[in-house]
């Protein structure tokens, strides 16, 4: 009987215990989280993207891994009020950002609105968390090709590269791409400057008017072919 190759030591493969960890640590990432980061962390420094960098990123607004207590300005909610008529629902929200969206319902993260039945005409600007994004988006596309989501309008970073964001591009029925960045802010009245523009989705029949009230901030598109 053959006797099988003991596997190697860290040592013996030439490497020290934290360049080990680093491996396991990045090993974890999921794909299109690991893509995300090495994306974000190029466009925020031209060099090289270290392991450290991937694994802890600098910035949790720009490179989306984490702190999703940031608002949207207050002129585009008043677009999205506009062409949605009302908004009934904002299903990732807080008692800070209902001061300015004022939609008839609202769910907090202690809500969970993942778990929640969503209707009516939707306002959604989603945790942009790596691996969180996509359930708020798969959601919406469910809600909404089931009939309960009769209009919604989608604030997202402008990830075309991303699973989740093809999904929600073949399933709207418009989109604005973002002349520049949308600055963030928080209650503290701090603002963020994310690395990459934002894209808003339209899911509806009125295109006619999303594009009237979208097009003073960037590029509107249409599908050709809806679903």
């Amino acid at each position: 009987m053959v006797e099988q190759d003991k596997p190697k030591t860290i040592t013996e493969m030439g490497l020290t215990h934290k360049e080990s960890a680093q491996f396991q640590k990045l090993a974890a990432i999921e794909e299109d989280v690991f893509e995300e980061r090495i994306q974000a962390v190029l466009e925020e420094d031209s060099n090289k993207p270290t392991a450290s960098k991937i694994i802890n990123p600098k910035n949790r607004v720009e490179l989306n891994t984490g702190d999703e207590e940031w608002y949207t300005p207050q002129k585009y909610i008043e677009s999205a009020r506009m062409v949605l008529g009302g908004i009934d629902l904002d299903p990732a929200s807080n008692d800070c950002a209902q001061g300015k969206v004022r939609a008839d319902y609202y769910y907090t993260v202690k809500d969970d609105g993942l778990g929640k039945d969503w209707s009516g005409s939707v306002w959604l600007n989603p945790p942009y968390t790596s691996g969180v994004i996509n359930k708020f988006i798969d959601k919406a596309i469910l809600h909404y090709l089931d009939g309960d989501i009769t209009q919604a309008i989608i604030l997202t970073n402008n990830s075309a590269d991303t699973t989740w964001f093809q999904k929600a591009a073949f399933a709207s029925a418009a989109m604005c791409f973002t002349a520049g960045r949308i600055s963030f802010y928080k209650d503290s009245g701090d603002t963020g400057s994310p690395t990459q523009g934002q894209t808003f989705f339209y899911f509806g029949p009125d295109v006619d008017g999303f594009f009237r009230e979208f097009s003073q901030y960037g590029f509107v598109v249409q599908r050709v072919s809806m679903l």
